[in-house]
């Protein structure tokens, strides 16, 4: 009995301690999750409620949060031996602002100040007038040694803050090609507006930059949406294809030969037509993507992407190979040229209007451009299988590049079923193409398949998945090998003997290409006179192509014919390839 009451008190005094435990414990959680709530509660006034009370109180140290949490994914090019070289990315500036009130002094101000750095003198005297500003900025994109440098001479009424902003430390290479980011009139928030930057915005754009400026506020203001919130986004940094050193040769090539024959534009594309990556795309004049403010903004467009044009005479390899492909032509099948041929009311015409007789080959229509020639393979094919073969090699659609913007082909001429439309468009009159879409159809010529043209060779998600872009089962089959073959030989013939009178044959090296010279449409009607777009094109090694170069060169002056403005540009391309990427001789 004792010991069961012993066994009792034991139990109750043990009962009791756990109990006073238990209260303890329960009292401090109630005074934590007080304490939470109080801070929260706090935050919440601080950012919701009172915000614009303690953002005028703020002024002295005001900085836009925009600016400072703005952050976005890096873009890189690809050098061939496959190290990522940054093309975009993020730095730290800072901006140099003035508060109005603590300011005594104004000239001495603008003399320490401008030892330093350029200060705009009116737009500092206009900042200078606007008394009891807390915040007048009056210079932007400081770097971090001029900051310093003012931070030691302690002047009062100097303000630094710093900003993040987009950095591309190429400047002008590719810059129609990789774009900028700016403000849009639908968002006060910075958003890719051309090139690669807008097309891929959901990937580089930061979603998380607005959360940080006010957590707070957007927790309370909008729970279920913060806390439900599906996540869609793929946000990472992209590696392009553009492969550096090529961009900046092809560049360099390009400005010289604008300059040279004082065009208007002149423009490039080097790319694998096997895979359809982009190596280089280049357009002159270009323009400084860090200092874009303060260029024409006509340059800022991609014209390779956007624009469509009449091409001239490199249509034809596409002509011909139609009705190889069909068993119609062979190189060596023969057509009376008289230098012209009629069409209805109309006269087409050689380039020279000279006839080369019945005995005209389709090899001698290829190496001399002969108009009448393509109008006659056009004959053996019918309109209905020109039209069909027109299609295969998709100039009756967008590309579908990974840039922003591309628009359809001007081919409507072609709904009339006119005979003259379908004539003139064998040599490449009376229809306007994108160079992108000219290009892609040129290289089912060097390889007998449609590709995807691309820029961006991966995507590499913040998550740490990366994307390896493949667009092999997108290729479409279009012409047989024996066609390639076939077309390829004359195209090569036509070098070795015919362009600039052989003299741009390359001992080691088959090289396959055609010269194009377009008359320019006006908007009116009819054509000018005078201005005429030049095009080239070409492939090598001819038969196991590792790169096509297309080239465009708008209204030259000083020469008539693209063989004379582009050849030599043309062919220091091929000699660049050739010696950089260390292509093997293969004849």
């Amino acid at each position: 009995m004792i010991k069961y009451l012993n066994f009792l008190k034991f139990t109750k005094a043990k009962t009791s301690q756990k109990n006073i435990f238990r209260d303890r414990t329960r009292f401090l959680f109630f005074i934590l999750l007080f304490i939470l709530l109080l801070i929260l509660f706090r935050l919440y006034s601080i950012q919701v409620i009172h915000s614009e009370v303690y953002k005028q109180k703020a002024q002295d140290q005001y900085v836009r949060e925009s600016s400072r949490f703005y952050d976005r994914g890096e873009i890189y090019f690809l050098t061939k031996d496959g190290n990522e070289v940054v093309a975009a990315t993020m730095k730290d500036w800072y901006i140099l602002a003035l508060d109005i009130r603590k300011i005594k002094n104004t000239n001495k101000l603008y003399k320490e100040l401008s030892k330093i750095i350029f200060i705009d003198k009116n737009r500092f005297d206009r900042a200078i007038k606007k008394k009891g500003d807390p915040y007048e900025e009056i210079a932007k994109g400081l770097t971090k040694e001029e900051k310093n440098k003012i931070e030691k001479l302690k002047l009062p009424g100097v303000l630094l803050v710093k900003e993040r902003k987009r950095y591309y430390p190429a400047n002008q290479h590719a810059a129609q090609t990789i774009g900028f980011v700016g403000f849009t009139k639908k968002s006060d928030e910075k958003k890719g507006v051309y090139g690669l930057e807008k097309y891929y915005e959901d990937v580089l754009h930061r979603s998380d930059s607005t959360l940080r400026v006010n957590f707070f506020a957007q927790l309370f203001s909008d729970l279920k949406g913060f806390v439900f919130a599906p996540s869609t986004k793929r946000e990472g940094d992209i590696v392009l294809t553009i492969e550096p050193n090529t961009q900046i040769y092809l560049e360099d090539t390009i400005e010289k030969m604008r300059k040279k024959w004082e065009s208007e534009m002149t423009a490039g594309i080097i790319i694998n037509p096997k895979t359809g990556a982009i190596l280089a795309m280049a357009i002159s004049p270009t323009f400084d993507l860090n200092n874009y403010s303060n260029a024409n903004t006509k340059l800022f467009s991609n014209i390779l992407i956007q624009d469509v044009y009449e091409m001239g005479s490199i249509v034809k390899p596409i002509t011909m190979a139609s009705a190889i492909n069909e068993g119609l032509v062979n190189a060596n099948t023969t057509y009376n040229d008289r230098g012209f041929v009629r069409i209805g009311d109309r006269t087409i015409y050689n380039f020279d209007k000279r006839g080369r007789g019945p005995r005209t080959t389709m090899q001698d229509v290829i190496s001399e451009s002969l108009n009448t020639g393509v109008v006659f393979v056009l004959h053996k094919m019918g309109k209905k299988t020109f039209r069909r073969y027109f299609n295969k090699f998709g100039l009756n659609e967008e590309t579908g590049i990974d840039m922003p913007n591309e628009p359809m082909n001007l081919i409507s001429n072609l709904d009339t079923n006119r005979d003259i439309e379908y004539a003139t468009a064998t040599f490449g009159q009376g229809i306007a193409l994108t160079p992108i879409s000219m290009t892609r159809a040129l290289c089912a010529i060097a390889t007998g398949e449609l590709p995807q043209p691309h820029l961006v060779s991966k995507i590499r998600s913040t998550n740490g998945l990366v994307d390896n872009r493949d667009y092999s089962d997108l290729k479409i089959k279009v012409l047989k090998d024996e066609t390639v073959h076939e077309i390829t030989k004359m195209l090569v013939k036509a070098v070795d003997t015919k362009l600039l009178g052989g003299s741009m044959k390359i001992k080691n090296y088959s090289v396959a290409a055609k010269t194009g010279t377009a008359q320019i449409a006006k908007r009116s009607g009819g054509y000018y006179s005078r201005d005429v777009l030049h095009t080239y094109f070409g492939y090598f090694p001819a038969y196991e192509p590792k790169f096509l170069v297309f080239l465009m060169n708008l209204k030259p002056h000083g020469a008539k014919y693209s063989s004379q403005t582009i050849s030599k540009y043309f062919f220091d391309i091929v000699h660049f390839l050739i010696d950089y990427y260390d292509i093997p001789p293969d004849r």
